[in-house]
């Protein structure tokens, strides 16, 4: 996408909405798996909001053919941090302890929960973050690649914890 927009300075919105499109499958699978795992009584929030999702992506896909589709972006960003809220409300209610250092799938939300926290405040206050403080880089950019590590990194510790799991468990 980069380089389409960069380097040939040609509209690369579309490449964007179809990650978004399976980004929004992938995030409200995951949140369901790990939802499904614990006590609650409202089984159906999960589907609800990727279907809620789904109905905006093609809403704007019939409204603009071109262009990236802000409107479900920063819905899917809220739906997803209220989702995260949503699963350490129920983990919290959860009976039993649960070690939360060797626990993947709290470390898996927590990345959910701060890169779609951060980055849904950065898309609605766009322009307020879009000035220069690094070469040429903005405040947007700058805080864009420290969320993105963020995101790895707290996944990259919940597949450790996965790893560590399983060998413990074999």
């Amino acid at each position: 996408a980069r380089y389409l927009g960069v380097v040939l300075h040609l509209n690369n919105g579309w490449l964007y909405n179809i990650l978004t499109f399976f980004e929004i499958a992938l995030t409200h699978l995951m949140l369901c798996h790990f939802i499904r795992k614990l006590p609650n009584k409202i089984k159906i929030v999960v589907p609800i909001s990727a279907c809620i999702c789904y109905i905006l992506f093609f809403t704007e896909l019939l409204i603009k053919t071109q262009g990236y589709f802000v409107l479900t972006t920063n819905v899917l960003g809220i739906n997803l941090v209220v989702l995260s809220w949503y699963y350490y409300y129920l983990l919290i209610q959860a009976p039993g302890i649960i070690v939360v250092k060797r626990h993947p799938e709290f470390w898996f939300v927590a990345g959910l929960l701060l890169f779609y926290f951060g980055g849904t405040i950065v898309n609605l206050f766009y322009g307020k973050f879009s000035f220069i403080v690094f070469g040429s880089k903005t405040l947007r950019v700058l805080i864009y690649h420290m969320l993105i590590a963020t995101l790895y990194s707290f996944w990259s510790y919940s597949f450790i914890c996965r790893q560590q799991n399983r060998k413990l468990h074999l």
